[in-house]
């Protein structure tokens, strides 16, 4: 009755080992190399979608809307909020200024504004790069 493993055995399985370990590692971190920068610029392009989702939200049901210092405040129904950079945190934020308002930020987005008539033009730049798009104000 075999009870263990032989020496031959325990040689050949360290053999392989010793091959197959490098091999799997240097595809790790080769494939972690790849994907890291892909990463960050999907981040940064989630926060300029999420931005410009929220601002299309907020715009369209806005009774008022104002831009002063490169700030941006939105007002519907009792409701202001306000949008700008903040260098310490590297990211526009969003403000819902009612007690116990939401906060948002989205790093590594910097937005700017203006307002022509009855549109919100934004231009908003970031590490994917920058864009420029208007929104109207439906409720003026």
């Amino acid at each position: 009755m075999k009870r263990g493993y032989t020496l031959l055995e325990l040689t050949v399985s360290m053999a392989i080992l010793a091959v197959i370990v490098p091999v799997a590692l240097r595809l790790m971190f080769t494939a972690d190399r790849a994907l890291g920068p892909g990463e960050a610029q999907a981040t940064a392009t989630g926060g300029q979608a999420q931005l410009l989702e929220d601002l299309a939200r907020d715009t369209n049901s806005a009774s008022s809307v104002s831009v002063k210092d490169g700030w941006l405040t939105v007002s519907s129904a009792g409701l202001r909020i306000v949008y700008s950079w903040v260098p310490q945190q590297g990211a526009t934020v969003r403000t819902v200024m009612t007690p116990g308002g939401e906060t948002r930020a989205y790093p590594g987005v910097r937005a700017s504004f203006a307002i022509q008539g009855r549109l919100v033009r934004a231009e908003v730049q970031g590490s994917a790069g920058g864009l420029k798009t208007a929104f109207a104000m439906r409720n003026l």
